[in-house]
C-alpha cells in the first residue's frame, strides 16, 4: 500500500479539515444529513476502502492520528443517541464493533436460559383478606 501522506502532521490536517467542514454551534437535529461519517472521512482523505483505512489504525507513524479520527466519528454517532430517532446512529455503532454485550432482559442464543419449576406445597394461597389468620 503506497503512503498517502508525507507525515503524520500532513494525516493530522487533512483529518482536520475534514471535521472543520461540519463545525457549528447547532446541536444535531433528525433532519441534519450533513455530519461527518466514516465512509466520508475515509474518502475526503484519499483512501480506497475501509480495510485500507485500517492499516492506517493497525500500525506506523498514522496509527494515532487515525484512531482518533475514528473515535471522532464515534462521538458524532453518539450524540445522535440522544435524537427521537437514533436507529441510523445505532446501526453505525454497532458496525463499528459497539454493543457486543445484550441489555438487561433480552436474550440471545449463547446466554443459558433459566429454567423454573413450580411445585406444590399443598397450601392454597388465600383469596381475600378475610381469610388470612394471624
Amino acid at each position: 500500500m503506497p503512503v498517502k501522506f508525507s507525515s503524520s502532521t500532513a494525516f493530522q490536517q487533512k483529518v482536520d479539515n475534514y471535521f472543520r467542514q461540519f463545525c457549528t454551534d447547532i446541536p444535531p437535529t433528525d433532519k441534519k444529513a450533513d455530519s461527518p461519517t466514516f465512509c466520508g472521512m475515509i474518502l475526503y482523505l484519499g483512501f480506497t476502502s475501509r480495510e485500507e483505512f485500517g492499516i492506517y489504525e493497525q500500525q506506523g507513524r498514522f496509527a494515532e492520528t487515525a484512531r482518533k479520527a475514528r473515535l471522532q466519528i464515534e462521538a458524532e454517532y453518539e450524540k445522535r443517541l440522544h435524537l427521537s430517532s437514533p436507529t441510523g446512529a445505532v446501526f453505525a455503532l454497532r458496525s463499528m464493533g459497539w454493543g457486543g454485550e445484550q441489555p438487561y432482559g433480552s436474550v440471545s442464543i449463547n446466554q443459558p436460559l433459566l429454567q423454573i419449576e413450580v411445585k406444590s406445597t399443598g397450601i392454597l394461597p388465600a383469596n381475600s383478606e378475610g381469610e388470612v389468620g394471624l
